[in-house]
């Protein structure tokens, strides 16, 4: 998987995909290295076609992020979460679209079946990790984090191995889910605080402190100790 797409029409084997399959395939491409190279500083991906071993085609491709996706960045990262981009795409072009949205770390030119093995990496240190795809090669990292985020208009695979599944497919929601995650695990330690609180100090009520006092309090007036001390009272 990853190393383009092949086909045999009229006779001639054709191949289609990126620099990376031609190189894999020993088709020389010397002759379009500076148009790939002008492409992925505008954060374009070059797709070669080549037919018997030769090139005869060269499409550029760009991923177009979402209007949403530099603010979701900038949210995630004022929570103090660091937020990294995992991509097929060249070294040049992943770095082009990362600037555009201010993510600092890269794992570029990583196969389908590599995602798995950026995410071991990114984990060292102990971190936690969510990951967030859309796509079938997407599944098996979006299973291997501690928390999985499909998008609204993923494949059933991502949907199904995800944790967590964004309906509007806006990926600002990743922002807005951690909020929400975080107010949660707020009320939840503050419910389990006053609740160890209450039980702390209704424990001597429950033991009949309150029942001692009243009742140390009538003997005085009859006539015991009336210097307060509770030794006499609850005889």
């Amino acid at each position: 998987m990853g190393l383009g797409l092949t086909a045999r029409v009229e006779d001639q084997q054709i191949l289609v995909g990126s620099p990376r399959p031609m190189k894999h395939e020993g088709i020389d491409i010397s002759g379009y290295e500076d148009t790939i190279g002008v492409l992925a500083e505008a954060g374009q991906t070059a797709r070669l076609a080549a037919r018997d071993g030769d090139v005869f085609a060269l499409v550029p491709v760009a991923d177009t992020a979402k209007p949403t996706s530099a603010a979701a960045s900038r949210a995630l990262q004022a929570q103090g979460t660091e937020v990294a981009m995992i991509t097929g795409d060249s070294h040049a072009a992943a770095g082009a679209i990362a600037t555009r949205l201010g993510i600092a770390t890269v794992e570029a030119e990583v196969l389908p079946d590599g995602k798995v093995d950026a995410i071991e990496h990114m984990r060292a240190g102990g971190r936690k990790l969510a990951f967030v795809g859309d796509g079938i090669n997407d599944a098996p990292a979006l299973a291997c984090v501690d928390v999985g985020i499909a998008t609204g208009a993923g494949t059933d695979a991502a949907n199904k191995a995800a944790d967590v599944m964004l309906l509007s497919g806006d990926v600002g929601g990743v922002a807005r889910a951690f909020e929400i995650s975080h107010a949660t695990m707020t009320n939840i330690r503050q419910t389990l605080f006053w609740a160890f609180a209450d039980s702390v100090l209704l424990i001597p009520v429950a033991a009949g402190a309150l029942f001692c006092l009243w009742r140390g309090t009538s003997v005085s007036g009859a006539g015991g100790r009336r210097d307060g001390s509770v030794e006499c009272l609850c005889r």
